[in-house]
């Protein structure tokens, strides 16, 4: 798997220990096809059979941002496959308010569709803001792998299409 970020990473382990699927994990910030290429091509040396970029759309189609990536890339080598969530990751995690709840301490709101979210992200923030004061709130590293580790991944399956999408590519 090839991430963007720390935080990422560690929710993807935490999700995926759910399903009893292991996988090495890369992380490459920002949107650079050579990196991708590169890192996907040592992983595939490594013995990896199948890569996946997950990759956020920031609230772009995700169809343009395939394409937007695919002119970069020239056509992805066999093997590698590129994911999206929707928007941002954060809209996975607030596919179950129980398990926002389980870190955050409050009582959320069920969100019914998490991707239809303007930024889950900022959504995330605020929740944690009235919850913990300014101070104390959301940091993605430390919160989001708790979120994941309390997840219903029942839910999260039925409420995200784009995550879907991306474990049953991980799991085939």
């Amino acid at each position: 798997m090839i991430v963007e970020g720390e935080s990422d990473e560690k929710v993807l382990k935490e999700i995926f220990s759910k399903y009893g699927l292991n996988a090495e994990f890369r992380q490459a910030r920002g949107f650079n096809a050579k990196k991708f290429n590169s890192l996907g091509r040592r992983l595939k040396e490594s013995g990896c059979g199948k890569v996946i970029i997950l990759r956020d759309t920031e609230c772009k189609k995700k169809e343009d941002r395939r394409e937007e990536l695919r002119d970069k890339i020239n056509e992805l080598e066999k093997g590698i496959e590129v994911c999206f969530a929707q928007c941002a990751l954060e809209a996975w995690l607030l596919a179950d308010e129980k398990a926002v709840e389980g870190v955050e301490g409050k009582e959320v709101k069920e969100i019914p569709e998490p991707e239809s979210l303007k930024d889950p992200k900022e959504v995330m923030k605020d929740i944690f803001r009235k919850a913990r004061g300014f101070k104390l709130g959301y940091n993605a590293p430390r919160h989001a792998p708790k979120i994941a580790h309390e997840m219903d991944i029942g839910k999260l399956e039925q409420k995200c299409d784009s995550f879907r999408e991306m474990i049953n590519i991980a799991r085939d």
